[in-house]
């Protein structure tokens, strides 16, 4: 019975390593998971921190649209409007300009003397360039 009692006690210590074998990958397991538990913790309280920061970023960035909006496009828009009211006063200013220039320019035109001036009859032809052809590659 020897070989019997050789063969129990083999087959003995193989389990007793496949158990010792098992509770350390079951430690390593416990591990890595311990691991990847405060990875997921830290990668949590990261998003938390960066979302906080957009929140803050956004309501920055909004406040300062409100501030351009204030002060930069409703005073152009309001100059807009009073350039609506004002525009036949100007154009009367304009048209009183231009009245009195050519006033003046007619009244320099009393001094021309008609004796000197030849009126020029002729058409004068203006020809388009021509585009020259592309070359094809």
């Amino acid at each position: 019975m020897e070989s019997l009692d050789f063969l129990y006690w083999s087959l003995g210590g193989a389990v007793i390593l496949l158990a010792i074998f098992i509770v350390v990958a079951i430690y390593h397991l416990i591990r890595i998971l311990k691991d990847v538990a405060d990875t997921t913790s830290s990668v949590k309280e990261t998003a938390n921190v960066v979302n906080e920061n957009i929140a803050k970023i956004s309501t920055r960035v909004h406040e300062v649209t409100e501030h351009i909006s204030d002060y930069v496009v409703r005073p152009i828009g309001m100059v807009g409007q009073v350039m609506e009211v004002l525009k036949p006063f100007l154009s009367m200013l304009g048209k009183n300009k231009k009245k009195k220039k050519q006033q003046e320019w007619y009244d320099e035109e009393e001094d021309f003397d008609e004796e000197y001036y030849e009126p020029f009859d002729e058409e004068i032809e203006i020809k388009p360039k021509g585009r020259k052809p592309r070359r094809r590659k």
